[in-house]
């Protein structure tokens, strides 16, 4: 299989869930996309297939400001926001890096 589209829509996505399962959240949100990302550049998919992460409001978490925009701070509250700002950073960072 050679997949020329990636959609990650996989979450533990229950924000009080993640404080008390916050090691599975990091699991399933942040470390989630990373193996998928590397499996991407491994199996040398990295050039032909578009890779989607998922977002979420609570990444922005404490707002700073109304509406939110791709530049607005994040400043998340949750182990949930925060592991969904790693596999944010982690799809840039692969983005850019391969």
């Amino acid at each position: 299989i050679r997949p020329t589209e990636i959609y990650n829509l996989a979450a533990q996505s229950h924000v009080a869930v993640s404080f008390q399962t916050s090691e599975y959240t990091c699991q399933v949100n942040a470390m989630g996309p990373l193996r998928l990302l590397h499996s991407l550049v491994a199996n040398g998919l990295n050039e032909t297939c578009r890779f989607y992460q998922a977002s979420t409001s609570e990444m922005f978490g404490k707002v700073m400001e109304i509406p939110q925009t791709e530049k607005t701070p994040f400043y998340p509250r949750s182990p949930y926001g925060i592991a969904k700002v790693y596999g944010h950073w982690t799809a840039i960072n692969y983005r850019e890096a391969f």
